[in-house]
């Protein structure tokens, strides 16, 4: 749907509800119980008036920004969020994930490394919860200090998406080669993510990469065995398939692409 008209919806849509509430009582009551209705309400009211005033206050200050993500003008959009971090300094959350994610898309990985070290200077607890875009950057780079990157971050309490810098600390340890941590990371992840797509991804980089490198992986092969048919007896595919939609709202899980449909495919028999 395009932005205005949601703009104008949720703007009559708040008028609607605020005339439901506070006048259809002349029409409906006691004319004197209606206006007494409204004298002790008046907090309501202002509350309800303070909430449209500044939910439209949002709107109208993100307008560029709405406008330009519904476009899909992504250059556009690197060019509006450079102006803001790098020059306007407004190094939050939001335009650092956004201008990681638009990097990452158009393959600007030296942009991302601008970034990074831009907000690791100045806003190291935004930087702490952005690692997970810059590691997938490097990843996709096959550079293997997304290591080290994501070693000094993946449990820290202070970063996004926990499940998945977890998910991709054990990761990027199986792209160095280092098959043993991996497989310490990846089994971990079994009984404390809550989260289906990490818990099946893992359950495939167990018994598929790591197996075949790793012979200490025989100690494991039962528990993983037992994960992996309780994870598919308790969902069935298109529950997965559900909450992998869900998931690809981030570009970190939407790069992994292939990898993605091989877990399904290995845990469900499809990747449809």
């Amino acid at each position: 749907m395009k932005f205005k008209a949601v703009f104008i919806i949720f703007n009559i849509v708040l008028i609607v509800i605020f005339l439901s509430i506070f006048c259809i009582p002349f029409f409906i009551l006691d004319r004197d119980f209606a206006l007494n209705f409204l004298k002790t309400s008046w907090g309501l009211c202002l509350c309800f008036a303070v909430m449209m005033i500044a939910m439209n206050v949002v709107f109208i200050r993100n307008w560029k920004l709405f406008s330009i993500l519904e476009a899909e003008d992504w250059p556009a959009l690197m060019v509006f969020l450079e102006k803001k971090i790098y020059q306007q300094k407004q190094i939050t959350y939001r335009y650092v994930k956004l201008l990681c994610d638009s990097c990452i898309l158009l393959s600007d990985f030296p942009g991302v490394q601008r970034l990074a070290d831009f907000v690791s200077e100045r806003k190291p607890p935004v930087y702490a919860r952005s690692v997970l875009g810059f590691a997938a950057a490097l990843i996709l780079q096959r550079k293997t200090v997304a290591a080290a990157l994501l070693e000094q971050f993946h449990e820290d309490k202070g970063v996004k998406n926990r499940p998945w810098v977890e998910w991709y600390y054990g990761f990027a340890l199986y792209l160095k080669k280092e098959f043993k941590r991996s497989m310490t990371v990846f089994s971990g992840l079994l009984p404390s993510s809550k989260n289906r797509v990490v818990t099946g991804l893992s359950v495939y980089m167990l018994e598929t990469k790591i197996a075949p490198a790793e012979s200490s992986f025989d100690e494991l092969r039962s528990s993983t065995a037992a994960y992996k048919n309780s994870l598919v007896r308790a969902h069935t595919a298109g529950v997965w398939r559900k909450q992998l939609e869900s998931e690809k709202s981030e570009v970190p899980v939407v790069i992994l692409g292939k990898l993605l449909d091989e877990a399904a495919v290995y845990l469900y028999g499809s990747a449809d």
